[in-house]
């Protein structure tokens, strides 16, 4: 099943967002980072909602916050705190949009200029070098992102202490940075760190406390500790479907990751409800076209697929498909599985077609003339 990252901004950034001031708050929120599907980063419980009004946002302010650029390099100078701030919230726009390398040489301007104007260790700083790390991860570019991240964690552990949020969030994309590298036995120590702060800090429930539960958990999936990982992925689903509903994205990606590890286990027959009521959820609230729609259709036709399913595959897999050819083409990198895992089940239902005529040919009565009578 395929891997999802999301980048989520805190509820400061809502309330911004909501009263207008866009540009002055996006290049200060903490930008946490989870991997695969399995996780939001460790924010808010409205950190959702949130990323849905931002990108909302990003389409109308992408042209007020260049405006504000240009006003307040002109007006008070290219490395004025305000400047900075618009140059990172712009960073933020594109990179929500998809625009990482033109993201990535504003973040990088940010990171300089606040690293000569206030120092190596102050926190605009410190977020600045958190934000080029996450987007380096994002890019693929892990050499570069580790030790930024690594230089974070260490500046936040000093000035504010091991257990302040911008800390145990840095220590996640730390952690979550070494599982992408392989580095499971670094990686788990770390999560296990973070999940035993935010539960005797912020309590069991809250949401930082279920997302570092969720990368825990999947992190010893990963590392085929599935015992382990399975009551901690339904300790996630419950919470997050009495907090929230079963229709929200958090309950829905907790949901998934349950049926992604029972199938791992052996147990189709438990993973197929959860991942027909996460497409249908999906469905529902998020329109056919969704990407995270499309990821469900195809994790419960590879499952149907697994279980001999092949009709019922075809026409995920199918649907699928023509969404995606609806959105980006049936050239683009991200359609080519969907496609391959569609020709090969046609190949297979063509295949057992074939053999069912043949076999029925064989098979059926032949008619013998009857002899002539004399």
């Amino acid at each position: 099943m395929a891997p999802d990252t999301r980048h989520v901004v805190t509820t400061a950034v809502a309330a911004a967002l909501a009263g207008g001031v866009l540009w002055a708050l996006l290049s200060r929120a903490p930008v946490a980072h989870a991997g695969k599907e399995d996780a939001a980063p460790a924010q808010s419980s409205d950190a959702a909602p949130a990323m849905a009004l931002l990108q909302a946002q990003c389409k109308m302010n992408e042209a007020g916050i260049r405006r504000d650029l240009d006003a307040f390099e002109q007006n008070r100078g290219p490395d004025h705190s305000d400047t900075l701030h618009a140059v990172s919230s712009l960073a933020v726009l594109l990179r929500n949009k998809g625009e990482l390398g033109k993201a990535e040489p504003l973040f990088r301007r940010a990171l300089k200029a606040w690293e000569r104007t206030v120092g190596p260790g102050h926190s605009e700083t410190l977020n600045a070098v958190n934000n080029l790390a996450v987007l380096l991860k994002v890019q693929g570019k892990l050499g570069e992102a580790e030790p930024l991240h690594r230089r974070a964690l260490k500046a936040w552990e000093r000035t504010l202490g091991p257990d302040h949020p911008n800390t145990l969030t840095s220590a996640s994309n730390l952690a979550l940075l070494l599982r992408d590298q392989g580095r499971l036995d670094e990686a788990e120590p770390i999560l296990r760190r973070v999940l035993e702060a935010w539960e005797r800090t912020m309590g069991s429930n809250r949401s930082n406390t279920l997302i570092a539960v969720n990368n825990l958990a999947m992190l010893l999936k990963d590392r085929e500790k599935l015992g382990e990982a399975e009551p901690l992925l339904r300790r996630a689903l419950f919470a997050w479907e009495c907090a929230l509903g079963p229709d929200h994205s958090s309950a829905l990606s907790a949901a998934n990751n349950l049926a992604e590890l029972l199938v791992v286990q052996g147990k189709p027959g438990e993973a197929e409800p959860l991942l027909r009521r996460t497409l249908a959820a999906r469905e529902r609230t998020l329109g056919l076209d969704h990407k995270d729609t499309l990821k469900s259709a195809n994790n419960l036709a590879a499952l149907l697929r697994d279980q001999g399913k092949l009709g019922e595959a075809e026409s995920l897999f199918g649907r699928a498909l023509e969404a995606l050819e609806r959105s980006v083409g049936l050239g683009h990198e991200s359609a080519r599985p969907t496609a391959r895992a569609l020709a090969d089940i046609r190949a297979l239902l063509d295949r057992g077609r074939v053999q069912l005529v043949v076999y029925s040919a064989q098979s059926a009565p032949r008619l013998v003339p009857k002899a002539n009578m004399p």
